[in-house]
């Protein structure tokens, strides 16, 4: 069945996750202004893609290098159509589909750390993540790291209170919060949760 949507609806790192899970097989139409895309999935897996110029039909991007540009794109609309797995594909991306889709997240992924880390104050309150099985394992972080993951992960509390409870600054609670953000481990929670968390702080010291 045919599927359509708008990219800032559905943006395509999305969409290409969905068709992975289905482990589906056919031809993704992209276009904004100036440019128009395709890419080709064979069993859930994107196997080619291009990028054309609109105006004169020239050849922008191919290959992996294709489909890293569409991910970068956060306006247009996108067109999936099925086609049998038995059609004939250019090939010319072996890579996992799922590889692709991480590494083009990291500069993101980066940025919002970047930008939560440049706003913790002593009132942020922080939530533990959910975790990939294994993933801890590879993580090098110091015990005090760890003590504050555990201490976030079993109750949400601004970072001061954090910094109270282990006898040290804000500053110092801070940085390692930055540590567990890039980790992502934690991310930073909704004014309300923080503001039901600083409450929580201020009853229990008066």
């Amino acid at each position: 069945m045919s599927f359509a949507s708008k990219l800032s609806d559905m943006p395509m790192d999305q969409a290409l996750r969905i068709f992975q899970r289905g482990t589906r097989s056919g031809k993704l139409m992209i276009w904004r202004a100036e440019e128009r895309g395709v890419i080709w999935m064979l069993n859930g897996q994107v196997v080619h893609a291009i990028v054309i110029n609109i105006t004169d039909r020239s050849l922008l991007h191919t290959s992996e290098a294709a489909l890293r540009h569409l991910l970068t794109w956060d306006e247009g609309h996108f067109r999936y159509t099925p086609e049998a797995a038995d059609s004939i594909y250019p090939v010319t991306i072996s890579k996992p589909t799922c590889e692709i889709l991480a590494m083009a997240e990291e500069p993101r992924h980066a940025s919002e750390v970047r930008e939560h880390a440049a706003h913790l104050t002593p009132d942020t309150v922080l939530a533990a993540l959910p975790q990939v099985e294994g993933k801890s394992q590879k993580l090098q972080m110091s015990a005090m790291e760890w003590i504050i993951l555990v201490r976030i992960g079993q109750e949400r509390k601004t970072l001061q209170a954090l910094a109270t409870e282990c006898s040290t600054s804000f500053e110092h609670i801070a940085a390692m919060a930055t540590t567990l953000l890039e980790h992502g481990l934690v991310r930073p929670v909704t004014p309300r949760f923080a503001s039901a968390a600083r409450h929580k702080v201020q009853a229990s010291a008066s």
